[in-house]
């Protein structure tokens, strides 16, 4: 009976806590946990901070010991001070625009986009033109709320060159 009643009791917490955690960060003996709106605010301010090459502020949202794989397969870049020289290449600063839905499962989130990039020459596209193409990044958060790994998967069949130079139009970015 005792047992029966323990059991019901931590079911019950256990639906309490998941409930207080889609509202607001729980506080448990291992840490803060971030809240899937707090993740899904932290990518946005990363894509906008893209659009705007805005380096420091997309370097502030990763955490000391964060990991980026951009593309998928290449060496990470590991490190707050890595990621910070990475993000002021100006090439490295693609602007994106997410083209659906964010999906979150724990502590991680994915989202799609088109990446418009200026210079064709990092990806060998024609002749170093400005271009468009789809890509995927998940991002996952560490307790804290900062990103603590992103792995960006680029869609290289869906490249559109027609851009005429132009990386997305006005309104898009």
């Amino acid at each position: 009976m005792f047992e029966a009643m323990l059991e019901g009791w931590e079911r019950q917490q256990r639906s309490r806590f998941l409930r207080a955690r889609l509202v607001q960060p729980v506080r448990t003996p291992k840490g803060w946990f971030v809240t899937r709106r707090e993740m899904m605010d932290a990518v946005d301010r990363y894509l906008q901070a893209c659009r705007s090459n805005d380096a420091v502020a997309m370097a502030a949202l990763f955490g000391e010991n964060a990991e980026i794989e951009d593309p998928i397969g290449a060496d990470p870049i590991v490190g707050k001070k890595a990621i910070s020289s990475f993000f002021a290449i100006p090439r490295n600063i693609a602007k994106l625009r997410r083209i659906g839905p964010m999906t979150v499962f724990g502590k991680h989130v994915g989202v799609q986009f088109r990446a418009g990039i200026g210079d064709g020459h990092q990806l060998g596209v024609a002749g170093g033109k400005a271009f468009e193409l789809s890509s995927t990044e998940i991002f996952t958060f560490d307790d804290d709320g900062l990103i603590a790994r992103m792995v960006a998967i680029p869609d290289v069949d869906s490249v559109d060159e027609s851009t005429d130079g132009r990386v997305f139009e006005s309104g898009d970015a």
